[in-house]
């Protein structure tokens, strides 16, 4: 979609849609859905030092220039999304992210008015927490480092195999992420022992996939 087609606003956001997809201003655009889900959120969030901006083709609420939380449509919700929603105090556990690769933002799934509502009082106090965070002087701390997961295959190998263990062990958390990736999306067991045997060379020498 080209600029003149995303909406300038919110009010053009619920009236037509994001303007990302051939859908826009249609009765099948995603927002049609959820019309009233993310007008009732957006009278919550007004009620905040916000200002309200288009970006990506939603409503985006910034303080002071920084992205803070969004609202938006999508096929089986409206989402509430907190850009740093990693660093709230979630007692509530009603936050989730966004994707399993996703470190920093977390959102919130909405399917009804009536659940908005059930919800305001935490939905306000994460709101009111989101914009303490971005007006702290002191820089937030980093997202912790994202979860791994490796096939049992070669976790019994770095069981068995003790220099491999700690070689692979010492590893940067980049270079496990690239193995993570590259054994996990073999989809037969011998293309992955033949992937394993390719890269314990490399683990042994401290490197990377690619290096």
């Amino acid at each position: 979609m080209t600029s003149e087609k995303l909406p300038q606003d919110a009010d053009q956001y619920l009236d037509k849609g994001c303007g990302r997809c051939n859908l826009y201003n249609t009765p099948a655009c995603k927002v049609n859905a959820w019309r009233q889900e993310l007008i009732e959120l957006r009278s919550i969030i007004a009620e905040f030092p916000f200002t309200e901006e288009i970006k990506w083709g939603v409503p985006v609420y910034t303080i002071n220039g920084k992205n803070v939380v969004s609202i938006s449509a999508l096929k089986q919700y409206a989402a509430l999304s907190f850009f740093k929603g990693y660093l709230l105090d979630d007692v509530h556990t009603i936050l989730e992210k966004a994707g399993d690769d996703s470190r920093i933002g977390r959102l919130i799934r909405l399917r009804s008015t009536e659940e908005i509502r059930k919800l305001t009082p935490i939905i306000r106090d994460y709101l009111h927490q989101s914009i303490k965070l971005q007006k702290k002087d002191r820089q937030n701390p980093p997202p912790p480092p994202a979860e791994l997961s490796f096939p049992e295959i070669f976790i019994k190998i770095l069981e068995q195999n003790d220099p491999l263990n700690r070689a692979f062990s010492s590893l940067t958390q980049g270079r496990k992420r690239g193995y993570s990736l590259y054994f996990s999306s073999a989809k037969k067991t011998e293309t992955l022992i033949t992937r394993i045997e390719k890269c314990i060379p490399l683990i042994l020498e401290g490197k990377g996939l690619h290096e």
